[in-house]
């Protein structure tokens, strides 16, 4: 979206965007997008030459918000990691380089400053926790006004969708029962899926670069060991999950 306005001068919403992304939770790819009869991938170079440098976060009128926010990153592991695989990654820098080898993006503060994104501190953890328990707390008694607010998430519309009052095309999390022919059948993918009247019908995605392959099945099979060890109460299944882990 944001390469469409600053590349080509075009002014488009998401919804008007066609991608075709697959991998798993926070750790999707994009393989195709296009608007039209334009090639947006094809327009990424363009834009890590010119934004890369100083950084871009994506919100409109916060190009440079990661500098005082700590949720938010300048997309320069997205733009490395095109460079590198001819491929989208589609999560936002925070989550992209949880599912990547530690020395890449996350050796030391100083290189996590260098790609331009945030860590979240524990304390920060905690202090959030508190406040919100504080918050519930204060709302269940009325003492403090629950105030409804959408938010980026697209639930609602799904849960419309799946009620029969629309249909919408959305990338969700979901058995594996060959949309994703590069990963395992039975395993939880990440894929567009068609949400119509009391039905979910995943889309066969394009395949992927063999080397985001690679990376994504790694991720997902300590997901699925980690979920063995849960299943059989065996925390010496669960702690070799952790260590395969490449964060």
């Amino acid at each position: 979206q944001r390469a469409l306005k600053e590349i080509k001068g075009i002014e488009v919403t998401r919804k008007d965007i066609f991608t075709d992304a697959s991998g798993i939770n926070h750790f999707t790819w994009i393989n195709k997008a296009t608007y039209k009869d334009i090639d947006i991938l094809s327009l990424i170079p363009l834009f890590k030459e010119k934004f890369f440098e100083e950084g871009y976060y994506e919100y409109e009128g916060k190009r440079f918000e990661f500098l005082t926010n700590p949720f938010a990153y300048g997309n320069n592991v997205k733009m490395d990691l095109y460079e590198k695989y001819n491929c989208l990654a589609a999560a936002g820098d925070r989550h992209l380089v949880e599912f990547l080898p530690l020395n890449w993006y996350l050796s030391s503060p100083e290189i996590v400053k260098k790609w331009k994104f945030n860590l979240t501190t524990v304390d920060y953890r905690i202090n959030d926790m508190n406040e919100k328990i504080n918050d519930s707390i204060l709302m269940a008694e009325g003492k403090k006004e629950f105030v409804l607010e959408k938010s980026n998430e697209e639930a609602v519309e799904l849960m419309k969708a799946i009620m029969g009052l629309k249909d919408v095309v959305s990338n969700v999390n979901i058995i594996n029962v060959g949309q994703m022919k590069q990963m395992p059948l039975g395993s939880i993918v990440e894929t567009n899926c068609v949400f119509k009247n009391n039905s979910v019908e995943p889309i066969t995605s394009k395949e992927l670069p063999e080397a985001v392959v690679k990376l994504i099945k790694v991720n997902l099979d300590n997901i699925e060991l980690c979920y063995q060890g849960i299943k059989n109460r065996d925390l010496s299944i669960i702690y070799e999950s952790f260590k395969n882990q490449p964060l």
